[in-house]
């Protein structure tokens, strides 16, 4: 992760990575 953007799409990411985990 060498883009470090705060932005809400970075959010999304992780959720999405949360939701895929859980």
């Amino acid at each position: 992760m060498a883009i470090a953007i705060p932005s809400p799409t970075q959010n999304n990411v992780i959720i999405a990575k949360r939701t895929v985990e859980s």
